[in-house]
């Protein structure tokens, strides 16, 4: 069995590599404090996640219909899809503020996942609870569904 991380092999280039990044990133955690809203800069990237993670789930959005649907635009898509590419980004906010006041813990994961299920489809299956019942990925009898199930055993 492959172990789950790969070993690292520290050469000169990977440890001038992580000490750049390093460096870099610095430089941006020090402009961004300076910024008066820096979710100004963190917002789009939350949008893009939101578009892109959604369509495993089948929702069609696209992020220019996300931003016009916001500004309050007419758009030519499922206001079911806008809504939950929506839910998305309020879900992913709250989860990156919230820890300020509140540990990583059950009560922050329900909080996300009720913002989540606000008002979409799937939203009668009770809303910052855990299943009680299994979920699959594909349709029934297939092979990641029962790839699943035997990860389940």
């Amino acid at each position: 069995m492959r172990p789950f991380l790969p070993e690292l092999h520290w050469t000169p280039r990977l440890i001038g590599a992580l000490s750049d990044a390093d460096r870099l990133v610095g430089r941006l955690a020090g402009e961004g404090g300076r910024l008066p809203n820096p979710h100004i800069l963190t917002r789009p990237f939350l949008q893009r996640e939101a578009v892109l993670s959604r369509k495993i789930e089948g929702t069609q959005a696209t992020l220019g219909e996300l931003l016009a649907a916001e500004s309050g635009a007419i758009v030519d898509r499922s206001p079911d899809d806008l809504r939950e590419v929506g839910n998305y980004v309020v879900a992913l906010e709250h989860g990156i503020s919230r820890p300020k006041k509140l540990p990583l813990c059950v009560r922050l994961t329900r909080e996300v996942h009720e913002n989540l299920m606000t008002g979409v489809q799937g939203h009668q299956a009770a809303p910052g609870r855990f299943r009680k019942t299994q979920n699959s990925i594909g349709k029934p009898g297939s092979y990641w569904e029962s790839l699943a199930c035997r990860r389940m055993l």
